[in-house]
C-alpha cells in the first residue's frame, strides 16, 4: 500500500529495485500495484541504467509480462537507443529475460534485430575462439598459449552467454548434436533445482569407444565453488570469468554461469578416456 501510494516519488533505480525486490519473492497477489508500476517504469525508461533496464526486464519475466503492458518493449527501445551504454552481461541478462518472457517484436519493429546483432557478434567471436584459438588440454599446453586463450575470452566481457545462444552456439560446435532435451523432461529429473544461485543443466550421450559402447540416459550437473586449485587440477583450461577468482586466487569462486555445463563435459571426457584405456580405442563415435 505504501508503494502504490508514493511510487510517483520513485527514481528509476527505486522503481527497479522495488520490482527486482518482488520477483525474487515471486510476489503476484497485487497485479493493480504492477499495473502502476508499468505506467510509472514506462514513463521514466529514459532514466534508467542498463542494469535497472536489465533487472526490470527480468522481474517483468519472471513476474508475468502480461501484467506490464507495454513494458518490456519500453525496454527494448530505449536499450536500442542506448545500446553503447551497456555492457555484455547487461545485455546478455536482458536477452535473457526477452527469451524467458517469449517477447517478440512487432510487425515492422527491427529494435530486437538491433540487439541481436550485437550478441550475434560475441557468439561468432566465441565460435572462433573456441575453434581456433582453443589450447591442448594443460598437460600439453604452453604458459603463453593458455594466457592467450584465457584472456582472449575474457576480453569479450561476458559473464554468461544466455540460456538461447548457448545452445546454438553448443550446436555449431557440434556439442548438441541428437535428440534435444524437452525442458520439462529435463527439468523433471531428480536433482534438478530452481535454485537461483545455481544453474544446472541435463546431459546424455550414446557413443561407441572402441568395441564399447558407453551410455547416460540422463545425469543432471549442477553448479558450484570452485577454487584455483580445482581449477588447475583439470585436465581442460578453466578460464574464471568475472571478479570471484581475481579478488581470491586460492579460495575463490568461479562465476556460475557455465559451470553446470563444464561439470558435465568435463566428466563425460573422463568416462571416454577411462573406456579408451580400457579398450586400447582411440575412435570416438555418436
Amino acid at each position: 500500500r505504501v508503494a502504490k501510494r508514493r511510487m510517483r516519488d520513485f527514481t528509476s533505480q527505486h522503481l527497479s529495485n522495488f520490482i527486482w525486490a518482488l520477483a525474487r519473492l515471486a510476489y503476484k497477489e497485487d497485479t493493480d500495484l504492477f499495473q502502476e508500476f508499468c505506467m510509472m517504469s514506462n514513463s521514466r525508461m529514459h532514466e534508467g541504467t542498463p542494469q535497472h533496464l536489465s533487472n526490470i526486464a527480468w522481474a517483468v519475466s519472471q513476474l508475468g509480462p502480461e501484467h506490464f503492458p507495454g513494458c518490456l518493449s519500453a525496454v527494448v527501445a530505449e536499450t536500442a537507443r542506448r545500446l553503447s551504454e551497456f555492457d555484455a552481461p547487461s545485455l546478455m541478462m536482458l536477452s535473457d529475460s526477452l527469451f524467458d518472457a517469449r517477447y517478440s517484436e512487432g510487425p515492422g519493429d527491427n529494435l530486437l534485430g538491433v540487439l541481436r546483432s550485437q550478441i550475434v557478434q560475441m557468439g561468432s567471436e566465441l565460435f572462433r575462439i573456441f575453434t581456433e584459438g582453443l589450447p591442448p588440454r594443460r598437460s600439453l599446453a604452453s604458459s603463453t598459449q593458455i594466457a592467450t586463450y584465457q584472456q582472449q575470452l575474457r576480453s569479450l566481457g561476458l559473464v554468461t552467454f544466455g540460456y538461447e545462444h548457448t545452445h546454438s552456439l553448443f550446436s555449431e560446435l557440434r556439442l548438441a548434436e541428437g535428440q534435444r532435451w524437452d525442458p520439462a523432461e529435463a527439468s523433471a529429473m531428480p536433482g534438478w533445482t530452481t535454485n537461483a544461485r545455481r544453474s544446472t543443466c541435463a546431459r546424455r550421450y550414446d557413443l561407441r569407444v572402441g568395441p564399447a559402447m558407453i551410455q547416460d540416459q540422463g545425469s543432471v550437473f549442477t553448479s558450484a565453488f570452485a577454487s584455483s586449485a580445482d581449477d588447475a587440477a583439470c585436465d581442460f583450461v578453466v578460464t574464471w570469468l568475472g571478479h570471484g577468482k581475481s579478488d581470491a586466487q586460492v579460495t575463490g569462486r568461479a562465476s556460475r554461469s557455465g559451470d553446470a555445463e563444464c561439470r558435465a563435459i568435463v566428466d563425460a571426457h573422463e568416462l571416454i578416456t577411462k573406456a579408451a584405456m580400457e579398450h586400447g580405442a582411440s575412435e570416438v563415435r555418436g
